[in-house]
């Protein structure tokens, strides 16, 4: 009995004396580790923003692949949420807390009850690429109270815990990044505020695939410049197109002539009085095959200028490219009808 006793009073003793040492230990830890990696600070930051690319990549995922995910929230950004649950990896979830795109990804990480971590990326444009740090930093305070003093002795290893993952990590993440394509540069634009004049047109509509626009445009206006002659009408400007559909390789637009009289319209020819409009208006120089970056633009541009189109879109095709044959002097006016 006296032995039982002694042992439980020295059991008491160490573990004071534990105690008392973990509270000169460090209450929190930063674990860092950077790569870089050969590729585009946008390509590297959609798979570490979109929160299913993880799956990919992650060096826990791969040690355990019995772990079941679900998600929550944004697809994307600040907000969106994962969950994990596993044999190894137990419980618990992350989730993205801000987004600076191409530059910063913070989010917070729980661990079933454990306590919670807070994590980042931070993404910096070098010579030979883009550097990638991945920290995470844990403080004692966010535990549960029982675990508080003894995660201080945790807290000595967790660098040579956790560090080989991260490692691990960004070697996945570059292997992916450095093989996925550059992301499209978008060209800058400068739409001006115009108001367009009435004016008097006609047209045929053409439904065909993307490759077919330009021959078929022709077309048009080959018989569209037969019946202005036939009736004896002459072209007041240039010629163009309205768009109403362009999705999964089918483009569907009216090619019009403007002319400078009320015409009939014949088969599948017909007239229309084009009213004036307030319209968004952008100069594009180049060949007609390249134009969608421009587009891309021009929307960004209204989201980021809470401009909002009232109609569908058209280009005037100021060059004639039977007379230019030189497409990066090509000039084509597009228009947004706006509010």
């Amino acid at each position: 009995m006296k032995i039982l006793k002694t042992i439980g009073i020295t059991l008491l003793v160490i573990i004071a004396l534990l105690l008392v040492v973990a509270l000169f230990l460090p209450s929190q830890v930063h674990v860092e580790r950077s790569i870089v990696i050969k590729a585009e600070p946008a390509v590297i930051f959609s798979q570490l923003d979109t929160l299913k690319n993880w799956e990919k990549w992650s060096p826990w995922l791969k040690k355990d692949p019995s772990t079941k995910l679900s998600y929550e929230g944004p697809a994307f950004g600040k907000g969106a949420k994962y969950n994990w649950k596993g044999d190894k990896l137990g419980s618990g979830s992350l989730c993205i807390t801000d987004a600076m795109p191409d530059s910063i990804l913070l989010n917070t990480m729980e661990f079933g009850g454990m306590g919670k971590s807070n994590s980042s990326f931070k993404l910096q444009k070098t010579a030979n690429g883009t550097k990638v740090t991945w920290d995470m930093d844990s403080k004692s305070e966010n535990m549960p109270w029982y675990l508080r003093l003894p995660s201080h002795y945790f807290f000595l290893s967790m660098d040579g815990m956790i560090g080989p993952d991260y490692e691990a990590g960004l070697k996945n993440l570059k292997e992916i990044a450095e093989k996925m394509p550059a992301p499209m540069v978008l060209p800058e634009v400068k739409p001006e505020e115009v108001t367009t004049n009435d004016q008097k047109a006609i047209m045929i509509s053409v439904n065909c695939t993307k490759a077919d626009v330009t021959a078929k445009f022709g077309e048009a206006m080959g018989k569209l410049a037969k019946y202005a002659a036939k009736n004896h009408a002459k072209m007041t400007g240039p010629p163009f197109a309205v768009y109403h559909h362009w999705q999964n390789d089918n483009f569907i637009f009216d090619a019009c002539a403007p002319v400078d009289k009320k015409l009939k319209g014949e088969g599948d020819i017909k007239y229309s009085d084009v009213k004036g409009c307030k319209a968004l208006k952008t100069d594009y120089h180049g060949s007609y095959m390249n134009m969608m970056p421009t587009y891309m633009s021009i929307e960004k541009w209204m989201k980021e200028n809470k401009k909002k189109a009232t109609g569908d879109s058209w280009e005037v095709y100021v060059t004639d490219p039977q007379k230019e044959k030189d497409t990066a002097q090509w000039l084509t006016e597009i228009y947004y009808p706006m509010q």
